[in-house]
């Protein structure tokens, strides 16, 4: 499965929660994001470079 992001990056995840990253090209670009869950089991943050992302709904 590969979902796009608001940074038109595309993801391919390999097991729950953790994904290999993609340019817009749709070429790989050897790093890998995970997501971090809450409480309540819905994705709080996206990890990436070993940076936390809040999750943000429009």
């Amino acid at each position: 499965m590969i979902c796009r992001v608001q940074s038109e990056v595309g993801v391919a995840f390999y097991r729950k929660d953790f994904a290999l990253d993609f340019a817009p090209d749709g070429r790989p670009v050897g790093t890998r994001s995970d997501f971090v869950r809450g409480p309540d089991g819905k994705v709080a943050c996206r990890r990436n470079h070993g940076r936390l992302h809040r999750h943000q709904t429009q």
